[in-house]
Formats: C-alpha cells, structure tokens, sequence
C-alpha cells in the first residue's frame, strides 16, 4: 500500500475537495467577485482570478519575509487555496479529481521527477 492509500480513498478526497471548491465559488460570486466584471471576456475573468492568486502568493512571501511566519503566513496560503478553489470551480475543473490524479501520478514518478533539482 502506497502512502496516497493509506490517509484518504480517492472518493474521500475528491469529495472534501469538491465540497470546498463549491464553497469557495459561492462565497466570491455573494461577496460580488463575479458582479465587478460581468462585461469583461471570459479570458479577462480568468485573468483576474489568476492575479489575485498571484497576489496572495505575494503576500504569504512577504508575511515569511517579515518573519510573521505564524498566523500571517498560514492565512494567506489559505487564500491562495481559497482563491484557487474559486478558478477551478469557475472553469467548471473538477480539482479533487485533478488533485488525485496529479498526487497518485507524482507518486509513481522518480525521486526529483527524475531531475537534478
């Protein structure tokens, strides 16, 4: 049995994942995420997803930067989670099954993926 095994079944994580994929998507359209670029391409949309996972990523390296490693550091990598969650649902991407898929499929791979680093 392989460590991906042994903590959750596929279906367990795919459907946590799911269930907070969903959540996320719902909250950002209540708190008018969506609202602000009705008029815009579906790429611009997309576009600015992607930058406010950009900007939580930034601000996670400046939470470690500053060294409030603790309570900072550990919100903002929940939004990036969060922010994430909310594209995929968005694009209409299963990511629990992504996930999986993408996990299992790491396991199998060498050490490194085969790289130098």
């Amino acid at each position: 049995m392989s460590v991906f095994d042994e903590d959750l079944s596929r279906a367990e994580c795919q459907d946590q994942i799911s269930r907070l994929q969903d959540i996320a998507h719902r909250t950002a359209n209540a708190k008018g995420f969506y609202a602000v670029d009705v008029n815009d391409s579906f790429d611009s949309r997309v576009a600015k997803r992607v930058a406010l996972i950009h900007s939580e990523l930034s601000e996670f390296l400046e939470a470690m930067r500053t060294q409030q490693i603790s309570r900072d550091a550990d919100e903002e990598l929940a939004d990036v989670a969060i922010r994430l969650f909310d594209l995929a649902d968005f694009l209409g991407v299963d990511l629990g099954k992504e996930i999986c898929r993408k996990m299992r499929k790491n396991h199998e791979r060498p050490a490194l993926h085969g790289k130098r680093f």
